[in-house]
């Protein structure tokens, strides 16, 4: 039994959800596409965690950071830290700690730090790409 004579309304419900469903694609695909570009997590500033590990003590600098989100909520980082020269074991330790702290509130989950000495040269410097 038909309540209305109305052969329209399947086309028109059909584009209806057809445009619900692109507009939500269209909505998460700038955030999965910078998933799958690696981007550097929103809300990071890697100016302020340069200059947040430059202030930990026995710290003489950062470089080769990098970071990017697994899921975007989900962040990895990993960095260089150069130490001064005569940093202890117990003092390496504790500044990692410190750099972790500082991270975990920004969702990171996997973090890796190497640290150098001063007196290092960067294994991943240019020109210095090891034997073999």
């Amino acid at each position: 039994m038909t309540v209305w004579r109305v052969p329209v309304i399947d086309p028109i419900h059909s584009l209806l959800i057809a445009g619900f469903v692109l507009w939500n694609v269209l909505r998460n695909l700038r955030r999965v596409a910078l998933v799958f570009l690696q981007a550097a997590p929103s809300g990071f500033d890697p100016a302020a965690f340069a200059r947040a590990v430059a202030e930990l003590p026995g710290v003489v600098g950062a470089h080769h950071t990098h970071t990017w989100t697994i899921d975007g909520e989900h962040h990895v980082l990993s960095a260089h830290l150069v130490m001064i020269a005569d940093s202890t074991c117990e003092q390496v330790v504790a500044t990692k700690r410190r750099v972790h702290e500082l991270l975990r509130s920004q969702h990171f989950i996997h973090i890796t730090v190497e640290v150098e000495l001063e007196s290092e040269v960067c294994a991943t410097e240019p020109g210095d790409r090891g034997a073999g």
